[in-house]
């Protein structure tokens, strides 16, 4: 017999498991390289929201041209593509 579990919130939004301390780890790790090789050319986003034309998605991690970050004025959605999405390609 299978054991029902439950979904958290988080899960039943994004429609995905919710992160744990390796992808936690990973995706840290994976920020600090790219900022570090290319932070004069591209900003680099954690878990921004997207809004895409209707089309909603929380990337881990976007790349977008170099800006600049206004600490004192969020913005709560971005509604420019990034540069590298992993599912922007996927539905051609």
């Amino acid at each position: 017999m299978e054991a029902v579990t439950e979904q958290s919130a988080y899960e039943q939004d994004s429609g995905k498991p919710k992160p744990g301390k390796v992808h936690a780890y990973i995706q840290l790790n994976i920020g600090f390289e790219l900022k570090s090789r290319y932070k004069d050319r591209f900003t680099f986003l954690s878990e921004i929201s997207l809004d895409l034309g209707g089309w909603w998605s929380v990337p881990d991690l976007a790349i977008y041209p170099k800006m600049t970050i206004d600490v004192r004025q969020d913005e709560m959605r971005m509604t420019t593509p990034p540069y590298i999405h992993p599912y922007r390609h996927a539905a051609r």
